[in-house]
């Protein structure tokens, strides 16, 4: 057994962890690719740097858009997955259809599972025997456009604790061991669980990724409401759910005084790889990874290269990566209209 001290030690044995998260592949997100991310890592980690009998079991939990446009319109697809001929996990022949459609793209979670075991082999390079042994799991969600974010549509803790207590005879015990909210203000805003996960899990550690309060503040017309009311209700969120809480950057909200600033994520290799197209100077450029939206911080950025202009006579090359509602007028303010702004690259 193990203490109530030790509880947040995940490097013990046996230790049963989830990861429940907001988004999912193939949406390219900070809380879709991170906390993907993460549960692979932790898994290898665990079961291979751990003693021989550790047996610690990670687990994912992501949401199924149950909506055939939505799906559409998010990933960008409008025909059914299917993997490659020489993709190392294929479709069971057995899954059943959600939707009477050949337009949507996962049809089923297995479907969306698929995809996302095999973008962890090809674009990742997780090892197959990590990738397999992770469990992933999936709960009932709506995608709502006015505030780009992916919602529950019931109380999830039953599926919660029962994708955490699956090892063994099948069924959760009274209590989980360790959950890993990813966003858990966001987790609480609509479907708040039927129990605090707090209450129900030995260890429930909170991942606070966005700055909701500064897009309230930014944007005091939208969904989000007043950025003062938006910071109370997450603070009660985030209180009420977790023991512990890492915030990603130091500008964030004040949630409670257990919380500590640190970026987990970190960056994967690729992004450090030189492209052997691009010059030595080329492969120094900086990059913005995320979405198109000027609440990220990127009307800042603007007045860096401007900054930059005055001091050099040029604006400094700038890579990015992401889309966003706002996309078009970013792009129309970093290049200017009809005139030549560096070299900002979108992708």
């Amino acid at each position: 057994s193990i203490s109530q001290d030790s509880c947040s030690n995940l490097l013990l044995p046996n230790r049963n962890i989830t990861i429940l998260s907001t988004a999912s592949l193939p949406w390219l997100t900070g809380t879709s690719i991170n906390p993907l991310l993460r549960a692979a890592s932790l898994s290898d980690f665990l079961n291979n740097n751990n003693n021989s009998t550790s047996n610690s079991r990670v687990s994912l939990m992501l949401p199924f858009i149950d909506d055939v446009e939505s799906q559409q319109s998010l990933y960008g697809m409008n025909s059914t997955y299917e993997p490659e001929p020489d993709d190392e996990y294929q479709l069971s022949s057995s899954s059943p259809s959600n939707y009477n459609s050949s337009s949507a793209p996962f049809p089923t979670p297995h479907h969306q599972e698929t995809y996302i075991r095999n973008w962890l082999r090809r674009r990742a390079s997780i090892p197959a025997g990590t990738v397999s042994s992770l469990t992933l799991g999936f709960y009932t969600a709506r995608y709502h456009p006015g505030l780009s974010s992916i919602f529950s549509m019931g109380d999830i803790l039953p599926q919660v604790l029962a994708l955490n207590g699956a090892a063994g005879n099948g069924t959760y015990p009274a209590k989980g061991d360790v959950i890993i909210l990813e966003e858990p203000e966001h987790l609480s805003w609509y479907r708040y669980p039927s129990s605090p996960f707090k209450s129900t899990f030995r260890f429930a550690l909170g991942i606070i990724h966005t700055n909701y309060r500064s897009y309230a503040s930014q944007h005091p017309s939208s969904v989000l409401g007043s950025h003062l009311g938006l910071s109370w209700i997450s603070s009660l969120g985030v209180q009420a759910n977790c023991h512990k809480v890492i915030k990603l950057s130091g500008v964030l909200q004040r949630f409670t005084e257990r919380e500590v600033v640190c970026n987990v994520n970190g960056v994967r290799d690729e992004f450090f790889s030189p492209r052997p197209a691009l010059n030595a100077s080329a492969a120094r450029m900086p990059y913005y990874i995320g979405k198109l939206l000027w609440a990220k911080g990127l009307d800042r950025l603007l007045e860096l290269e401007e900054f930059y202009k005055s001091k050099t006579g040029e604006y400094f090359p700038l890579e990015v990566y992401g889309s966003g509602m706002e996309g078009k007028e970013i792009e129309r303010a970093f290049l200017g209209r009809g005139k030549k702004r560096g070299k900002k690259r979108k992708r």
